[in-house]
């Protein structure tokens, strides 16, 4: 019994050591020299809310049906306000099915109007269907022209934005939504406010020392 209890305490032991190791450890994988980053990082054709010359930029990798991606879209708003130096660049990368890239191109479409930022917070906070009928009534709220969406979402400039989107989420090696390109630091799954803070201060330590 004493043994059990030995090998108990151990194992308990263990298991706290890895959740603190893990809550010390760093986030995200540095891919500075592993991937070419400079026209992912300046994209100016793409979607973006911030500074043109923040000190860092965020390259947000979502699905507006990912439970993920909605839980970390707050928390990455209230970073970047409380930041204030802070870019994001978005990337409509559908892959939770037909309802994920009807939005996704609706979202894309909607830049042209000049409201991606409030079509794009409206998808993410939706509590109804991303049909037609929820599609239109985001659009509408964020001030946007409908059946122009309509007529954009499957043109040539949609497909070229999304099929751009997909070329980048190879070459990171994205393997699902959401994922953040902070700097040169690949972060898979959702953070919270502290942590996208943390990751940006991250990002502009590693970018103040690019030979390491």
């Amino acid at each position: 019994m004493r043994r059990w209890r030995s090998l108990a305490v151990m194992v308990a032991i263990g298991i706290a050591a890895s959740l603190w190791l893990s809550q010390r450890a760093p986030i995200g994988t540095d891919l500075t020299g592993r991937v070419q980053l400079d026209d992912i990082l300046g994209d100016t054709a793409s979607p973006s809310l911030g500074p043109a010359d923040a000190s860092v930029v965020v390259v947000e990798f979502s699905d507006y049906q990912c439970p993920a991606c909605r839980a970390a879209h707050p928390e990455l708003h209230a970073a970047a306000r409380a930041d204030g130096d802070v870019r994001i660049i978005y990337q409509d990368l559908p892959v939770f099915g037909d309802a994920s890239e009807r939005a996704a191109r609706v979202a894309i479409a909607s830049d042209r109007q000049g409201i991606y930022a409030e079509v794009h917070d409206g998808l993410m906070r939706a509590l109804f269907p991303l049909g037609d009928s929820g599609l239109r009534r985001i659009v509408e709220e964020a001030g946007g022209d409908w059946q122009r969406i309509e007529e954009a979402r499957d043109d040539d400039i949609t497909d070229f934005q999304l099929a751009r989107t997909r070329g980048f989420a190879m070459r990171l090696a994205v393997q699902g939504t959401p994922t953040y390109l902070i700097g040169p630091y690949r972060i898979v799954g959702a953070l919270s406010e502290s942590e996208f803070r943390e990751a940006f201060e991250r990002a502009r330590e590693r970018q103040a020392s690019p030979e390491n």
